[in-house]
């Protein structure tokens, strides 16, 4: 049994804390594992040491979270500048990063990398466990652990796809195989592996508050299983860079492209990922306001989320199980706070990662998602104050929310991995590939009219879609006004082939914003006439004297306003004169816009593999163009 023990407590694929005794793993005996997996309460607290990977040090909690996702079309790296484009951050989030030492960041052998595989080979340890003496056949209480296994391996896996493309695929326990070190597989063997888990594991797993276990968002629920199969489905289904053909893990810089598997048809073909994504995403549709839900307004999901503990039941499905006294989430989303304040208890909290400046501007008026989403200002004690217009935030994480006040870098929020509102989008995009057009209207006004609260706009904007490529133009754009800083966009850019035509479209958008000129966008062929904005924005303070009031941001206020009391916002230039026009405030110049990649992101849209899991593990090759070793 103490043997068990530290096997779940420390083996790792790559894992080098543990050092030869992974070796050592096949000499566990078998009286230990039916000890563990026959028991209900040990069996769990196995399971609990899958969770556990989420908060450790270097993992979801300060690293992953923090630079997989940007930059895309709406969010980038708030901080990167010009004048140092080789800063290790700036070269993350641009689509350059180094592969070796001077990465100091990512490049750790106890980084994320190792500490996925650690999560998937406790999980496979269960599994297999659960498998063999949990009785699951008669068994509920062991069926939902088994089922909870499989999904939080699943989970893990699209998460290293999602970031480094093609890895080693492990399916069984070290102990079993007695292979410490593998080569990289193609990812379609671990696209149809965790598809077929996540298959079984709905079988499993209860439905929101089904059981006391999962009364929570902090434990694997049926809606979140069933959700995501259909993310990874989709994600099996559509475009990314991939060695050529046979040459995973040689070096090979390969092409964006499908699967051949569902290219060829040879196992995927007929639409069957999208029938698959689409018919998961119906089994959670068919739950609506039964066990699952869209929250009343926008705002509301991320004001509950603030609270720590999220109910099951609602809109959010799943979230990163963190320890109130875990997670940076808040240190890097969050709204700026420049000084400590009655809200947050440091100085040069959040405002790390936000909006770039035009995502303001892709909202309609009405739209009640922009104004939480998209904030022009930050908190200095004792006030909100303008921000130039280089540093917008992500309003949907506000400290100023939370029920106490916050004076380290972990926060204990608990980002939200997945929303009902995304099963909607899922499933109408999914019925779009297969040609039903009603039935992605249908799910795709339950989340435009919870923005708009209007059935005359929603409908009049529905009745405008027309086509399949029209529906398509829709899901790309709502999904782009829904999920901003969810961690969600790059990969739906990545499988929709639209990266690096996304970016250059925003850097368009960008420096017609800079110049005061219209822009259509080569994506959806929307027009932004920018020539409305005005040069100049005036703000004073409300009754409270720590409320912001702001004119001039918006298309058609230009002037100076009416009634008393306004300010004109002024920011210093690097020769140390005032500028007055907003849109060139805080160095928004062309070269800061450039910046948002330094390198084709349709051949650099995955991390390379760092220097110290090629050191650990000497069947690592790099592909996609990263150095060799």
């Amino acid at each position: 049994m103490k043997k068990l023990i530290y096997i779940l407590a420390c083996a790792g694929l790559l894992a080098t804390s543990c050092g030869e005794d992974l070796l050592d793993t096949r000499s566990s005996s078998s009286s230990d594992s039916a000890t563990m997996f026959s028991n209900e309460t040990y069996a769990e607290a196995a399971i609990m040491n899958i969770y556990r990977q989420f908060g450790v040090d270097k993992s979801y909690r300060n690293r992953w979270l923090v630079y997989y996702g940007v930059n895309t079309d709406t969010e980038w790296y708030v901080g990167a500048s010009p004048d140092k484009p080789t800063d290790t951050k700036t070269l993350i989030y641009t689509y350059n990063p180094s592969y070796d030492d001077a990465n100091s960041q990512l490049n750790e052998s106890s980084g994320q990398f190792a500490l996925a595989y650690t999560a998937i080979e406790n999980a496979n340890l269960a599994i297999a466990g659960l498998r063999k003496y949990g009785s699951v056949g008669s068994n509920a209480g062991m069926r939902y652990l088994l089922g909870e296994a499989l999904v939080l391996r699943a989970l893990f896996y699209h998460d290293l796809i999602k970031a480094w493309g093609d890895v080693p695929a492990r399916f069984e326990p070290i102990g079993e195989s007695g292979d410490v070190i593998k080569a990289k597989s193609d990812r379609d063997v671990i696209y149809q592996q965790i598809i077929g888990d996540l298959e079984e594991a709905v079988n499993y797993v209860y439905w929101p508050n089904e059981s006391g276990k999962t009364g929570l968002t902090t434990r694997v629920n049926k809606a979140f299983a069933y959700g995501l199969l259909a993310r990874v489905c989709l994600s099996a289904a559509g475009y990314s860079q991939r060695p050529d053909e046979g040459q995973t893990g040689t070096g090979s810089i390969g092409s964006n492209r499908r699967s051949r598997l569902t290219e060829s048809g040879q196992v995927w073909g007929d639409n069957i990922l999208y029938t698959k994504a689409l018919n998961a995403c119906k089994e959670v549709i068919a739950k609506e306001n039964s066990c699952v839900g869209l929250e009343g307004t926008f705002e509301e999901i991320w004001r509950d989320m603030m609270k720590r503990e999220v109910a099951a039941g609602g809109e959010t499905l799943f979230v990163i199980p963190f320890a109130d006294s875990r997670g940076q989430w808040m240190n890097n989303y969050a709204v700026k706070h420049y000084t400590a304040d009655k809200y947050c208890g440091k100085a040069n909290a959040g405002g790390t990662i936000g909006p770039v400046p035009t995502f303001y501007y892709e909202f309609d008026k009405n739209d009640r998602r922009r104004d939480v989403s998209c904030v022009p200002y930050r908190w200095h004690s004792p006030k909100q104050e303008l921000e130039s217009i280089r540093k917008r935030y992500s309003g949907i994480y506000r400290y100023e929310w939370m029920n106490e006040v916050i004076s380290g870098n972990d926060c204990g929020i608990k980002p939200i991995v997945m929303r009902y509102a995304d099963v909607l989008l899922m499933a109408a995009e999914a019925a779009n590939e297969l040609d039903d057009l009603d039935y992605a209207k249908t799910q795709l006004r339950k989340v435009r009219y919870r923005a708009f609260k209007s059935n005359d706009a929603v409908d009049t904007y529905l009745a405008s879609i027309g086509s399949k490529d029209a529906m398509f133009t829709a899901i790309y754009k709502e999904r782009m006004l829904e999920f901003n800083c969810e961690q969600v966009r790059k990969q739906d850019l990545i499988r929709w082939g639209l990266l690096k035509k996304s970016l250059d479209d925003t850097k368009g958008k960008m420096k017609a914003m800079l110049d005061h000129q219209s822009y259509t966008s080569t994506v959806t062929g929307e027009t932004y006439d920018f020539s409305l904005v005005g040069s100049k924005v005036y703000y004073k303070y409300a009754a409270d004297g720590e409320t912001i009031e702001l004119h001039g941001i918006d298309f058609g206020q230009a002037g100076e306003p009416e009634g008393t009391g306004w300010t004109l916002f002024t920011s210093k230039k690097t020769d140390g004169t005032l500028e007055e026009e907003y849109i060139k405030s805080g160095s928004t110049a062309t070269a800061r816009i450039d910046l948002i990649y330094q390198y084709d992101p349709d051949v650099h849209m995955f991390w390379p593999m760092f220097k110290q899991s090629i050191t650990t593990n000497s069947l690592l090759v790099n592909d996609y163009g990263y150095p060799m070793q």
